[in-house]
């Protein structure tokens, strides 16, 4: 997998539903910095939770459990 992959096929559809954040990298101009959005709510969660359910990508599951994980606490 390339990493404009990963940013197509994970990022984005975390960034477009308010989970994730970015911006460019002040070191490396080529690169951006992702991060858990300072806006997320619990809505953002259940509908990345019900795209995930529907999804046949395993791979997304995986990285749901990691965005959830923190909040289990």
């Amino acid at each position: 997998m390339t990493p404009k992959q990963v940013q197509e096929n994970y990022l984005k559809p975390l960034i477009d539903e308010g989970i994730l954040e970015w911006k460019p990298n002040p070191d490396n101009k080529r690169q951006y910095l992702y991060f858990v959005s300072s806006k997320l709510t619990v809505n953002n969660l259940e509908g990345m939770n019900r795209q995930l359910i529907n999804s046949v990508n395993n791979h997304f599951g995986y990285i749901w459990s990691c965005l959830v994980r923190p909040f289990q606490l």
